[in-house]
């Protein structure tokens, strides 16, 4: 799956209105360049589904195709793609300024014991 979403999309280094343009490289939408807006979550009443509420604003349509369900099921698998990406990234970042090894604690983190005097340092 992984390999399939890069094959679909790009992030161009393009800006529309502040956004980065997502351009669709495979398929149906192919060409298609467009921005996401607001994206939000929400839930059905019975709280037992949650639906993907994104805005997007298409920016290139040079085949002129309907826009319709189909193509917010990809933008929102896109999305989620980049989402996934973002935090995988993120907790590769953490996780390489994490120290997990420690077996004793330096001099600033020791606690001290009751009486111990604090250093003005």
């Amino acid at each position: 799956m992984e390999n399939l979403m890069a094959d679909l999309y790009e992030s161009t280094e393009e800006l529309h209105d502040g956004f980065v343009v997502i351009r669709i490289k495979s398929g149906p939408f192919e060409g298609v360049e467009y921005t996401y807006g607001k994206i939000g979550i929400t839930e059905t009443d019975d709280k037992k589904y949650a639906k993907l509420i994104l805005n997007t604003t298409v920016v290139k349509n040079p085949r002129n195709v309907i826009l319709e369900d189909e193509f917010h099921r990809v933008a929102g698998d896109i999305v989620l793609h980049l989402l996934d990406e973002w935090l995988k990234e993120k907790e590769e970042n953490e996780s390489e300024n994490r120290i997990d090894d420690i077996t004793e604690p330096d001099d600033e983190r020791r606690l001290l014991s009751q009486g111990d005097p604090i250093s003005e340092e």
